[in-house]
């Protein structure tokens, strides 16, 4: 047990030498650890190539992440876009310009006295080439998740992102976005 022999006949060192614990520093949880890439090949595979045979689940989750890479916004950021606030964009750049709710106030618009507050977000359309099929397109992406999300989006639900639960009419939490991103 120790390193050195102990007498028997030394019972208050062996005593000591017993109440001690050896402490460890509490393990960190750690975050899940992913590569983009293997992710966006998953996206890109041919599970994704048939949108009508994707499931509301996976294409909840392929939007929010194809959105929170191509804005590079936190989850509560993400979590203050609304469905009224989606306008397109056409001319030299296209795309949609996301809007987020009046009321929301970000981290660094505390911290820069209201200057940091968050803006619209302009989400690019991706290029078309030949043989490619766009199923990276954000934008190609979020109209789908748009259009077959107002079969089961409650008029209560104002967020751009809801639960992919047809009966759930709450709107989600930024720690739902979060987890969906994971």
């Amino acid at each position: 047990l120790y390193d050195f022999d102990v007498p028997p006949e030394d019972r208050i060192l062996k005593e000591l030498l017993r109440s001690f614990k050896r402490e460890r520093p509490t393990s960190t949880k750690r975050s899940v650890s992913w590569d983009v890439k293997l992710v966006l090949e998953f996206f890109a595979s041919a599970r994704f190539a048939d949108m009508d045979k994707v499931s509301d689940r996976e294409l909840t989750l392929k939007t929010i992440f194809l959105i929170a890479l191509a804005s590079g916004k936190r989850r509560g950021e993400l979590h203050a876009l609304t469905r009224e606030g989606v306008k397109e964009v056409h001319g030299e750049r296209e795309g949609l310009l996301l809007h987020p709710s009046s009321s929301f106030i970000s981290k660094t618009h505390i911290r820069t006295d209201g200057l940091g507050a968050l803006k619209p977000v302009f989400i690019p359309k991706l290029v078309e080439v030949q043989g490619n099929n766009n199923l990276l397109c954000p934008v190609k992406c979020l109209n789908e998740y748009l259009t077959r999300s107002a079969q089961y989006r409650a008029d209560s639900q104002k967020q751009l992102f809801i639960s992919w639960q047809h009966n759930s009419v709450r709107d989600v939490k930024a720690s739902t976005i979060s987890n969906y991103i994971k």
